[in-house]
């Protein structure tokens, strides 16, 4: 029962009923007041008209014939009601008049006159009254004045019931008090119908997420053919589950590649010290076995400093203060950094077109940039090979382009050469000492500081990284 009363469907339901009950009282209060006015209007003009006629003929008769002329005139029959008729004799202005003529439907009643009433006929005006009590049925009375063939003054007075009026307003209430109450149950019957309606993508949509778990996230929303709001939530609930089973991957992936990253050095650990101490070896030996040791440890720690620089990165967490430094000196000191060990592989490190520049950043980060660019070209270029590296300026951009004659980049995996772990011929990779992490580190850098990373590349033709920031 809560759940029925907690649904939106209900809600948006009632509020519906709540507005358009409103609007229809409201245009019912509307046409009620339009009715009552204009049957007014009209008795006021049939009152109007009856006075022109019984004018005129008072206007063609004698005093003596005036009584016939009433009680003749006020009997036809009029459309809207029976007509009372009285005529006041003007004694003095400043008392009541007295009564000169009147309608035998009167009988020994007198219609009412106000003060107001009577001084507006003194000045030749005309005044519409309605007056309660006279009849069952409030009154509706004319006050004009009029003159006889010899002008004489007198006060005219015609009265009709509002009884036609009254008899029509019940009857449109009645109507009315039972047409609202039907077209209210309709609107509510209609209404949670078409929201309903409206709905049903939701109830599937919602149906969808509860079959998506953590461990199935194939499931997706069946395509909305409209373009509304619920069509538009879909595709973005769609999207965002797409989003979430490729985190998910890259988590499993990524746990994977960590778990086998660390466990590679740490095998080749115990297996170097289980191998030495199977028998009692020469100071040479164990030396030898202490350097690979050195070696392993030295890729462990690279992999578990990238690793928490990573993490760092994707809980923004790294956060640095730009500064602005010269760029050409830092690739300079990654340039001297990496010199022995080009030199040890028999790989030519040649500077190219360096020019002096200053940039707005991180110089530490950008450093480390080069220093994998640099190295990775190192890695991956035969003893023989070379490596050019240059730095200028093309237009709001700093260039910095290093080009080798290394073993090249196939073409497909061009585009995930900056995934996490990802390592082209990988076999080939683990033996030249990469964890796979130092392009993700790269490429997350640059990004960070508003520039871009392209690649041009072939397999056995070597590789060329150009890298571009904004000044």
């Amino acid at each position: 029962m809560i759940r029925i009363f907690n649904s939106i469907r209900l809600k948006l339901t009632l509020w519906y009923v709540v507005t358009v009950g409103i609007l229809i009282l409201a245009f019912v209060f509307a046409l009620y007041l339009s009715l009552k006015v204009s049957l007014e209007k009209g008795v006021d003009i049939s009152l109007r008209t009856f006075e022109e006629e019984l004018e005129d003929a008072l206007h063609r008769s004698a005093y003596r014939k005036w009584k016939k002329v009433v009680s003749k005139e006020s009997g036809e029959e009029i459309p809207i009601n029976i007509m009372y008729v009285q005529i006041l004799r003007i004694v003095d202005t400043g008392k009541q008049p007295s009564i000169f003529v009147k309608s035998a439907a009167l009988k020994s009643k007198t219609l009412p006159i106000s003060t107001t009433a009577y001084k507006t006929a003194l000045k030749n005006g005309r005044s519409f009254e309605t007056v309660e009590g006279f009849h069952k049925h409030p009154l509706r009375i004319l006050t004009s004045l009029i003159k006889s063939r010899w002008g004489t003054p007198f006060v005219l007075q015609i009265g009709t019931p509002l009884k036609g009026i009254f008899n029509a307003l019940g009857k449109f209430l009645i109507i009315l008090l039972v047409s609202v109450p039907i077209l209210l149950i309709l609107s509510a019957f209609g209404g949670y119908f078409f929201v309903k309606r409206a709905f049903f993508p939701v109830k599937k949509i919602v149906k969808t997420v509860k079959r998506i778990t953590a461990e199935n996230l194939s499931h997706r929303v069946e395509p909305i053919n409209s373009k509304d709001e619920i069509g538009e939530l879909a595709e973005t609930f769609n999207d965002m589950i797409s989003r979430l089973e490729k985190s998910f991957e890259h988590i499993k992936q990524f746990s994977s590649d960590v778990s086998h990253e660390l466990k590679t050095p740490l095998t080749a650990i115990k297996g170097e010290i289980e191998v030495t101490l199977r028998r009692n070896r020469k100071k040479d030996e164990y030396k030898k076995t202490l350097k690979n040791l050195l070696e392993d440890i030295n890729r462990l720690e690279e992999i578990i400093e990238n690793l928490f620089l990573l993490s760092r990165m994707d809980s923004e967490n790294l956060k640095f203060l730009p500064k602005k430094f010269a760029l050409e000196e830092t690739l300079l000191e990654a340039f001297e950094d990496m010199e022995a060990i080009a030199t040890k592989k028999k790989v030519h490190l040649i500077l190219k077109n360096i020019q002096e520049m200053e940039l707005k950043g991180e110089s530490t980060l950008i450093k480390r940039v080069f220093t994998n660019l640099i190295n990775n070209a190192i890695k991956y270029t035969p003893a023989g090979g070379k490596i050019e590296i240059s730095l200028k300026k093309e237009g709001n951009f700093a260039k910095f382009i290093i080009k080798d004659t290394g073993i090249g980049i196939p073409q497909e995996e061009i585009p995930h050469i900056f995934d996490r772990f990802y390592r082209v011929e990988k076999a080939r990779s683990r033996e030249a000492g990469g964890s796979g992490l130092g392009l993700a580190i790269v490429k997350w850098i640059v990004e960070a500081h508003k520039g871009k990373i392209e690649v041009k590349s072939k397999a056995g033709e070597g590789s060329i990284f150009i890298v571009s920031f904004p000044f």
